[in-house]
């Protein structure tokens, strides 16, 4: 039952990430991007590696490549 709970908290984290990206506006580049990255954050430790790749590169074509690049390896380092 903790297990499908904590599924459930992390698809409701997902969705409220994507909410926020759909709602920032574009000209707030930092934010979209602190957004994409903590969605990146939860990708990588949650979800399967086809999905983060998914939303990898759905993050290189919102924002500066070389910037989402720079974070997915900050986000590999730390996850190990």
């Amino acid at each position: 039952m903790g297990v499908l709970r904590e599924l459930n908290e992390i698809e409701k984290a997902q969705q409220v990430a994507r909410r926020a990206l759909s709602t920032i506006n574009p000209r707030e580049e930092k934010e979209r991007l602190d957004v994409w990255t903590a969605l990146l954050h939860l990708e990588n430790e949650f979800s399967s590696s086809e999905r983060t790749e998914e939303t990898f590169k759905e993050a290189c074509q919102s924002n500066d490549s070389r910037e989402v690049h720079e974070r997915m390896i900050k986000i590999y380092i730390s996850s190990g």
